[in-house]
């Protein structure tokens, strides 16, 4: 079967059971009232399915499915074309055998590509693709994802970057090398049991937990030998096993609102969307009228293990005479960790009375003199 494929913002479905299908044109679009587009899935019982072009709508998209439900459930090859345009693929379900091929390269004028992005309902057997010099592609799976970085990184040739992204818990297992930069992304934990090696310059790796991070490898989750570095994003440092990895914390830090492009930091990062506090509180201190102002002290708490303050923050007060005033904290020379907010928590100083005690001294007379004078 050759031609093209339209839909005008109905649900389409095509199966391939009998031979190749050949489609020159997939199109979501919808050119009349409702320009948002409708789905389009194809589906291969043990046949090659190809489409030279996929033209989405802003919400309809295309459904790859290569699984064989028949006596052969390997599946078989879907290849999917969308040269220069970005290609949305909602739903990509593939055989054990079937292998899912996407392209939105152009070789026309405009040679740069365009972005890819595809979600599975299964793991996809993605064995080649390209997003041209100017596409990014982006992978993502419902529920938690076990990636194996032997075999489940995307050997994709021109794209810019590469971004997987899960719903559920990732883990990440195996020995993998990219070609490009790759993001993680765990809406809960992400964990790392493998080794990522990359020769990329810049951000070469980013992971992005929506809650914890674990490295249970060790020092040698990362061998980043091209000069690159890694991010990771968590939520607080206290809660993740970091393993040995190394570099600078940045705190009140989000992948959303802080996306790797936006880190001007040098160097390999740790970046937590928890903003700490160093709380300092001044000691309450009592004095006698009159024996001058004691010794001011304070308590600094809040500081998370690992990081560290220097310097001293200041204490002062204005009490002289007998009555109660205000110790007040401030910075001083204090240097909190970087992206501390400091807290400050103030004291009394209590001055109580002089204890002033009169002794009268003992006196003697003989019977019948005056009083002698008294005096104490």
């Amino acid at each position: 079967m050759a031609g093209t494929l339209t839909t005008t913002g109905n649900t389409v479905s095509m199966t391939a059971t009998g031979g190749a299908m050949t489609l020159n044109q997939i199109d979501t679009t919808n050119a009349g009232a409702n320009p948002t587009g409708a789905a389009i899935t194809l589906r291969t019982t043990g046949q090659t399915i190809t489409t030279a072009r996929l033209n989405n709508g802003t919400t309809g998209g295309l459904i790859l499915d290569s699984t064989n439900s028949g006596s052969a459930p390997l599946g078989a090859n879907v290849t999917t074309r969308s040269p220069g345009t970005a290609m949305r693929i909602t739903s990509i379900n593939s055989g054990t055998a079937g292998n899912i091929i996407l392209d939105s390269t152009n070789s026309g004028t405009n040679p740069a590509g365009a972005n890819i992005d595809a979600t599975f309902t299964s793991y996809a057997r993605l064995t080649t693709g390209s997003a041209g010099t100017g596409g990014a592609l982006t992978l993502r799976q419902a529920g938690p994802w076990s990636i194996n970085l032997a075999t489940g990184l995307p050997p994709l040739s021109g794209a810019n970057a590469t971004f997987i992204t899960s719903s559920g818990a990732m883990t990440l297992t195996g020995t993998g090398t990219a070609i490009l930069p790759v993001t993680f992304q765990s809406a809960v934990d992400l964990t790392i049991s493998g080794t990522f090696t990359s020769n990329v310059p810049g951000n070469a790796v980013v992971l992005a937990s929506g809650q914890n991070f674990f490295n249970t490898t060790g020092i040698g989750a990362f061998n980043l030998t091209g000069g690159g570095r890694f991010l990771i994003y968590s939520i607080r440092p206290d809660q993740d096993t970091i393993g040995g990895l190394t570099g600078g914390r940045l705190y009140g830090n989000t992948y959303a609102g802080n996306p790797p492009a936006s880190i001007l930091a040098a160097g390999n990062q740790f970046l937590y969307s928890f903003g700490p506090v160093l709380q300092v509180t001044a000691d309450p201190r009592t004095a006698v009228y009159g024996a001058g102002t004691p010794t001011l002290t304070y308590v600094i708490t809040g500081v998370l293990p690992g990081d560290s303050y220097s310097g001293t923050p200041l204490l002062t007060t204005s009490g002289v005479n007998v009555g109660t005033y205000p110790i007040v904290a401030s910075l001083g020379s204090l240097i909190p960790p970087p992206g501390y907010i400091v807290n400050y928590v103030n004291s009394t100083l209590s001055i109580t009375p002089y204890l002033l005690s009169v002794a009268a001294n003992p006196q003697s007379r003989a019977y019948g003199a005056a009083d002698p004078t008294l005096t104490y």
